[in-house]
């Protein structure tokens, strides 16, 4: 395992969109309709996917719109209840997921959704989502730690997409754009340069032929642990995971850490360097992990400051999750059905068909790594104390939850359940 590991949090989150015919009541008696992205015939194609992914950019010249960067009455929430509820309807061993990234993604969508998928989007994210995903990207970036995030949008040379819709992915979102033919390996290779080599691919198979629009979404986060662990104290242990003890690498510290308790559980916070962004493990005192899973919306983030002895495994963990049927127990459900209401993006109807997600984490002495890619596809519709005291007894010998979160809204930038780190 690296010595110099650091947080790298990369969620592409895609969604492919496609057309068919205009459903029977859209209006259309409108005297100047709205402009769209007028299709193009394909050039020829140069010989190399660097060369390809270039040549079609919709990008240039177009400003970037001015946010309100106004802080005070932002709600941040939404992040955190679509992180808890989409973890919640997680299943098998090590579950992770990237709120952050997810909720970028899905606020990209919901700028082309109207009517009643409109109202599906807002009761699960907010309308605010403009200023919460910059507000947030922006007080992660800082001069301690790396952060980027990119996104994308790969238009179809065949597809009707209104251009306002296309003007506010960029202007709000620093989208890039590019005419395309959907090739797999031009979007695996964006995916690949933007997270640093971490995901080299999210796309296995060739896309639906009705797709008219991806869009992809990507952080890289690195960072280090604001008070590394001694490597020479880390050694092997017994893990209570639920199928059995298990060996793993345990590294240990004493130090004063922020200490949180509730009713069914206690945890710590571990902040990263540059105090943008925490670690929060927590274990269950009562009832199982799982338990604490559904009650995640009601722990308190803040603690008190107490010495602890702290004893945490090691892990390095790769987990795969299709994210369609917990979105729509979330309440995202008409988005996938022959009723979506995408007018907003397109002439055409448009609904979202699935949603996979691969997630890498590890965690060492020095820090955390971690890597996600989440693919969404859209088909046509048919500080210590001075004082003396003894230490407490932290260790996390069983299934615990973790979260990564940005420091003053405790919003989550990961979240996942360790069961087993062997």
């Amino acid at each position: 395992m690296k010595k110099t590991i650091a947080l790298i949090i990369s969620l592409a989150i895609v969604l492919s969109l496609a057309a068919c015919t205009v459903q029977e009541g859209r209006d259309e008696g409108a005297d100047e309709p709205e402009k769209t992205v007028d299709p193009a015939p394909e050039p020829e194609k140069p010989d190399t996917p660097a060369e390809k992914t270039g040549y079609a950019s919709l990008t240039e010249n177009r400003p970037a719109a001015i946010i309100d960067w106004v802080q005070e009455g932002v709600d941040y929430s939404s992040v955190a209840r679509l992180g808890a509820g989409l973890l919640k309807n997680a299943e098998g061993d090590n579950a992770v997921i990237s709120p952050l990234s997810a909720y970028i993604a899905l606020a990209m969508c919901a700028e082309g959704a109207d009517g009643a998928t409109k109202t599906e989007f807002e009761n699960l994210i907010g309308s605010d989502t403009r200023r919460v995903a910059n507000i947030l990207l922006d007080r992660l970036s800082t001069d301690e730690n790396e952060f980027s995030s990119a996104n994308s949008a790969w238009v179809g040379w065949n597809s009707q997409l209104r251009e306002q819709y296309l003007n506010d992915l960029v202007m709000y979102y620093g989208a890039e754009a590019y005419l395309t033919d959907f090739d797999i390996s031009i979007m695996n290779e964006w995916v690949n340069e933007k997270t640093n080599g971490l995901i080299p691919s999210v796309f296995s198979d060739e896309l639906d032929p009705m797709t008219r629009l991806v869009l992809i979404n990507t952080l890289y986060m690195k960072a280090k642990w604001a008070s590394p662990f001694d490597a020479g104290v880390t050694y092997t242990d017994l893990f209570h995971a639920e199928g059995g003890d298990r060996e793993a690498e345990f590294m240990h510290k004493t130090a004063h850490f922020e200490y949180l308790s509730g009713d069914n559980y206690e945890g710590v916070v571990l902040p990263y360097k540059g105090w943008g962004m925490k670690f929060i493990a927590l274990k269950p005192t009562s009832g199982t992990v799982s338990d604490l899973v559904n009650s995640l919306e009601g722990v308190n983030p803040e603690g008190e400051s107490r010495k602890i002895f702290l004893s945490m495994p090691k892990f390095d963990v790769d987990y795969t999750i299709e994210l369609t049927e917990p979105l729509q127990a979330l309440g995202l459900s008409g988005a996938f059905t022959d009723e979506a209401d995408f007018s907003l993006m397109s002439e055409e109807p448009l609904k979202v068909s699935s949603i996979l997600q691969k997630v890498k984490v590890t965690v060492d002495e020095d820090g955390t790594e971690a890597a996600a890619a989440t693919v969404v596809e859209m088909v046509a519709t048919s500080a210590a104390p001075g004082f003396v005291e003894e230490p407490y007894e932290l260790r996390l010998d069983e299934p615990f939850v973790y979260m990564i979160v940005e420091s003053e809204s405790n919003a989550p930038l990961f979240m996942g359940v360790m069961n087993d780190p062997s």
